[in-house]
């Protein structure tokens, strides 16, 4: 089934999410339904998501090494995650909530160290050292429901997977391969009993995986004509494992099952 503008789904967001300009600085300004203010964050945003255990906390990152957490109880930044790393393109929070592993763009021949790394949610401390070694970004990062591994992927048309616990070392047994990234920030989820892993693909594709070994399962092609219609995320049904949302690059929305 694909969704076009217009298309009830369910109940409206109670967040909406603007992007203005205002003193050649982007900010997003995050408002409650009713028009009150909670935060205005002097960034470019890239990605945003709530933190596991505290639903007046969220974690944004954005352009310029940016990532912050602010309580939308005051509209203050809580804590600021420095580190000069490029701009940040992805983060997940690990199942103890005290840690999360982001991920950013800076990337070259000379040093992959700093692709990925793991904070400390309270302290904003860096707590890992090199953990990919590969000269790839990570577009996008989730972590397992079970908390013991947490997925990459990557621009080298592949999953990884690390585990959650110092010092977050690289399954070398375990790859996701059989889809294609190609530069375009493809993303993937885990089906909430996480049995699978279900990933887009940049020739607008669908491919699912077993988790426990990275085994290919199968390949669901949607309708392509052009490049814009590469799959770039995926979205599990929270309670039916065999129902898959994802969009493509044109802006479409797609049910599967």
């Amino acid at each position: 089934m694909k969704l076009t503008p217009g298309t009830a789904i369910g109940r409206v967001l109670v967040v909406s999410l603007l992007l203005v300009h205002m003193i050649k600085k982007y900010k997003l300004l995050i408002f409650f339904l009713k028009g009150k203010l909670l935060a205005q964050i002097p960034e470019t945003p890239s990605c945003l998501q709530w933190w596991r255990d505290d639903e007046n906390m969220i974690l944004v990152g954005g352009e310029n090494s940016f990532l912050a957490s602010y309580d939308l109880r005051t509209g203050k930044e809580a804590s600021r995650y420095r580190f000069k790393c490029g701009k940040i393109l992805s983060f997940d929070f690990f199942i103890n909530n005290t840690s999360f592993m982001s991920s950013c763009d800076q990337v070259n021949r000379q040093s992959a160290e700093h692709n990925l790394i793991v904070w400390d949610v309270r302290t904003a401390a860096k707590i890992s050292n090199q953990i990919f070694h590969e000269r790839y970004t990570c577009p996008h990062l989730r972590v397992h429901p079970s908390g013991t591994n947490i997925l990459a992927q990557t621009t080298g048309n592949y999953i990884a997977r690390f585990s959650t616990q110092k010092p977050f070392r690289l399954d070398k047994f375990v790859r996701y391969q059989n889809h294609t990234v190609n530069e375009y920030p493809v993303g993937f989820d885990i089906s909430r009993d996480g049995q699978f892993v279900v990933s887009g693909s940049s020739n607008g594709s669908v491919v699912c995986y077993k988790h426990n070994n990275g085994n290919y399962m199968r390949t669901i092609s949607l309708s392509v004509t052009n490049e814009s219609d590469s799959c770039v995320d995926v979205q599990c049904h929270p309670v039916m494992p065999s129902m898959v949302a994802i969009s493509n690059w044109a802006g479409n929305v797609y049910i599967i099952s």
